[in-house]
């Protein structure tokens, strides 16, 4: 139960980082000039290929997955709250990097 209780957790950790970092992306171009997509990017207006739909997917849903499956590991042992809020930091600031360097390329 306590297993699936921090997976469900994280998970939900998981869409805030997502959401949080939505956020901080809408001001990306502001400070970064190269960084602003050209093109047509609306979910419901423009057509939208099978691997691009499946990359959108994979977007909203990968970091709760992978939220969620790392707590479900990491509690199979008992663990301080210090370093719960280190996995989470780490999963964050990965999760983070990682959609930093996705808009920027």
């Amino acid at each position: 139960m306590r297993r699936l209780i921090a997976a469900t957790c994280f998970a939900m950790l998981g869409f805030v980082s997502l959401w949080c970092w939505a956020a901080i992306a809408e001001r990306i171009p502001d400070q970064f000039r190269n960084s602003v997509r050209h093109g047509c990017y609306e979910i419901g207006k423009c057509p939208m290929s099978f691997f691009e739909g499946f990359l959108f997917f994979l977007l909203v849903f990968g970091p709760a997955v992978i939220f969620g499956v790392s707590a479900a590991i990491f509690s199979k042992t008992r663990r301080t709250w210090q370093s719960w809020l280190q996995l989470l930091g780490g999963l964050v600031g990965l999760h983070w990097v990682l959609m930093l360097i996705d808009r920027l390329a």
